[in-house]
């Protein structure tokens, strides 16, 4: 494997509107920040007030470094991810509610977590 010696923001410069475009351009801001650590899992999440992606600068340099993959193929399959988050995410209220219901009942006081 090569290291890539591209600094993280210059990949997911490039490879945020090519993912953007692979999902026919969902209404996001395509904007993804870049964290030094993310609190409790330091790993990549989908922000659902802003629909912004946060991603770990650790996450990727593990993925890159230990996973011995291409900087813009760990970047790509991140951001992917997260933004199957919402993209499946249910933004009707009638199945917001019908979830709400089943977590209280399924996970008790974690239901709002």
């Amino acid at each position: 494997m090569t290291i890539d010696n591209r600094a993280w923001e210059e990949v997911l410069a490039v490879i945020a509107p090519e993912v953007l475009n692979d999902f026919y351009n969902p209404l996001v801001s395509g904007k993804i920040i870049l964290e030094d650590k993310i609190k409790d899992s330091d790993t990549a999440y989908q922000d659902f007030i802003t629909n912004e992606t946060h991603m770990s600068r650790g996450f990727l340099d593990n993925l890159h470094e230990h996973g011995e993959l291409d900087k813009e193929i760990a970047a790509r399959g991140i951001y992917k991810h997260e933004l199957g988050h919402y993209l499946y995410y249910p933004k009707e209220c009638s199945k917001l509610m019908f979830i709400g219901h089943f977590a209280e009942k399924q996970f008790g006081e974690f239901s709002k977590e």
